[in-house]
C-alpha cells in the first residue's frame, strides 16, 4: 500500500514539472517570437525533415529526453504543431542511436577495408575545449569536483585525444583495427555524477 509521504512526493513531482513546463512555454513565447516559429516551420515543413531535425540535433546534443521535452515546450507554446512534433520526436529516438551506429559502421569499415586500411573510433568524454576557442577573455577554471568526479582524477584535454589519435595511426598500433575506444577519464564505469 502506497504511504501518505509517497503520494505526496508523487503529487508534489508531478506539480513541479508540469510547473516548469509552464514556465519553460511561456518563456519560449517571450524569448523566441516569431523568428524561431519560422525556423521550426522552415526544419519541420515535411514529415521527412521532421525526422531529420530531431535526428541531428540528438545526434548533435546527445539527449532525446532534452529534444523532446523542448518540442513539447514548442508545442505548447504553440510554436509547432503536435503532427510535426511527433515526426521530431520519432527523429530524435533515431538520433539517440547515432553513436551505436558509428561503432557499427567503424566494425563494418574495418572487416571491409582491412588490412590495407585500419579503422577505429574514438568516443570522447568531457574534454575541456574552452582554451581552443579563440575568446579574447579569460578561461574560468574548472572546479575540484569537476576534476574528481572522473576517477582519472581530471576533466579531459583535447591534448588527450590528438595522443590517442597519434597513437592509432602509429605502426605501433598496426593490430589494432575496428575498435571505439572511449577516451572519457573513466566516467563511463563510474556512472556516479557529482553536483
Amino acid at each position: 500500500m502506497i504511504s501518505l509521504h509517497a503520494a505526496l512526493v508523487l503529487i508534489g513531482g508531478i506539480g513541479l514539472l508540469l510547473l516548469g513546463m509552464r514556465l519553460m512555454t511561456d518563456g519560449l513565447r517571450l524569448a523566441a517570437g516569431r523568428a524561431l516559429e519560422g525556423i521550426l516551420a522552415n526544419w519541420t515543413r515535411t514529415p521527412l525533415r521532421g525526422i531529420g531535425t530531431g535526428a541531428l540535433i540528438t545526434a548533435v546534443v546527445q539527449s532525446s529526453s532534452a529534444v523532446t521535452v523542448a518540442t513539447l515546450g514548442f508545442v505548447n507554446a504553440r510554436m509547432l504543431s503536435l503532427e510535426r512534433a511527433i515526426t521530431v520526436t520519432y527523429g530524435s529516438n533515431l538520433g539517440t542511436t547515432m553513436t551505436g551506429w558509428l561503432v557499427a559502421l567503424t566494425h563494418a569499415l574495418a572487416v571491409s577495408l582491412g588490412p590495407e586500411i585500419r579503422v577505429n573510433c574514438i568516443s570522447p568524454g568531457w574534454i575541456d575545449t574552452r582554451a581552443w576557442q579563440g575568446g579574447a577573455e579569460s578561461v574560468e577554471p574548472l572546479s575540484e569536483n569537476d576534476h574528481l568526479q572522473h576517477p582519472a582524477g581530471r576533466v579531459g584535454q583535447p591534448g588527450d585525444i590528438a595522443s590517442l589519435v597519434a597513437y592509432l595511426i602509429s605502426p605501433e598500433a598496426s593490430f589494432i583495427t575496428g575498435q571505439n575506444f572511449v577516451a572519457d577519464g573513466g566516467m563511463v564505469r563510474k556512472m556516479i555524477y557529482e553536483e
